[in-house]
């Protein structure tokens, strides 16, 4: 064992403690032992000495086994007790099992002390183990791994609450989707390590930029959103909008470079907007999108005339995506440096062809994409992509 052991004995014979030890060491364990023969000494011994394992006799003069074990149970009832007695029926020993002992060991047995204990050890160090397991297992149903902010069917749970609150205070509530522009640049040029420290430092932010009692939750990948409880009027969640993209706004520190970031915020206020929880998350998301797909870096509130905006921006990036479909491996080898602003002789150079070659993928994937610039492909490609 990497420490010694420590024994609790009940046992008002000291011979019999003695010769308990003594077994325990037998088998090569290093342990050291405390003996205690009333209610009284052993519960003073338990304030100050946190056994390992508790061996207890089942007959004493002042004190009986079973009460022992409900002392155990009440003051240290993550160690395992055993009975070790001189006499102990059948029955009595069922009886010890059913009250929460580990085993029962006869003192003309005490071959088996040892096996015992290693065994309720064991079981110990297991049942510690799995309710650690249940305790990640249960928190991972309900808070998002990376940012251990709550994670989508908690942040919904907490909305539905928030709105019948507001129902019986005759309050509104402010709904906030928040997306980061272009984040798949960071993923991509730094690796998802990078990322997923952006991830973090983002959650942390939003964290700050709240009031106590408002929610923060993200969504899934880049995608946040917050709950703003308890606000009299709409202009309320602007100031939630305003500090989140100041938050947001200075640069995220890693490895001494500076990973600028901005985000998009759509918010929905519940009554005004719907009184349907879905239909608040689509608002929320119809307003978020608007401002992504005009100029970014913005909150907006929904309206019903975004809706048309929205599929008719939705049918634009459905389009786009079916030209990008049409290119041919090496041409979106060409086209992501296109985007990332290399010249045509550094493409040549990266991808192992000649200029020549590079200007006719050029052409043929502005004719595929129906473009009639770079800039303008280049726009067709970021708003596709988001």
């Amino acid at each position: 064992m990497d420490r010694r052991l420590k024994v609790l004995l009940v046992e008002d014979s000291r011979t019999d403690a003695e010769l308990a030890l003594h077994e325990l060491k037998e088998a090569g364990m290093d342990c050291v032992g405390r003996r205690v023969e009333t209610r009284a000494e052993m519960i003073s011994e338990l304030e100050t000495f946190v056994p390992d394992v508790i061996l207890g006799d089942f007959s004493l003069p002042q004190f009986d086994g079973l009460s022992a074990l409900e002392i155990a149970r009440t003051r240290s009832p993550a160690t395992p007790f055993i009975f070790v007695s001189g006499t102990i029926g059948e029955d009595a020993a069922i009886e010890t099992l059913e009250h929460g002992a580990a085993d029962y060991i006869l003192k003309t047995n005490l071959k088996r002390l040892a096996t015992a204990v290693r065994r309720a050890l064991k079981d110990v160090k297991e049942r510690a183990a799995r309710e650690r397991l249940e305790s990640r297992l249960s928190r991972l149903a309900r808070y998002d791994a990376l940012t251990e902010l709550l994670n989508r069917s908690q942040f919904r749970d907490r909305l539905g609450g928030a709105m019948a609150r507001a129902t019986r205070n005759k309050q509104l509530v402010g709904v906030m989707f928040l997306d980061l522009d272009r984040f798949q640049t960071v993923n991509a040029t730094l690796g998802h390590g990078a990322g997923d420290f952006v991830l973090k430092q983002v959650a942390e932010r939003l964290e700050q930029s709240v009031r106590k009692g408002d929610t923060v939750a993200r969504l899934g990948g880049d995608e946040f959103s917050v709950i703003l409880e308890g606000l009299g009027e709409k202009d309320g969640a602007t100031v939630g909008a305003q500090r989140a993209l100041e938050s947001l706004s200075r640069p995220v520190l890693l490895n001494g470079e500076e990973i600028r970031l901005t985000v998009s915020i759509g918010i929905t206020v519940f009554p005004l907007d719907a009184h349907d929880l879905d239909a608040l998350l689509r608002n929320a998301d119809v307003a978020m999108y608007y401002v992504k797909e005009h100029g970014r870096n913005n909150y907006r509130f929904y309206s019903p005339g975004l809706e048309a905006n929205s599929r008719r921006d939705a049918l634009r990036r459905g389009e786009i995506e079916q030209r990008l479909a049409r290119l041919t491996p090496r041409e979106r080898e060409v086209l992501d440096l296109l985007i990332a602003g290399k010249a045509s002789k550094m493409i040549a150079y990266l991808i192992g062809a000649s200029c020549r070659t590079i200007e006719h993928h050029r052409a043929r994937i502005m004719d595929k994409m129906q473009a009639d610039s770079l800039p303008e492909l280049v726009r067709m490609v970021l708003e596709q992509r988001g």
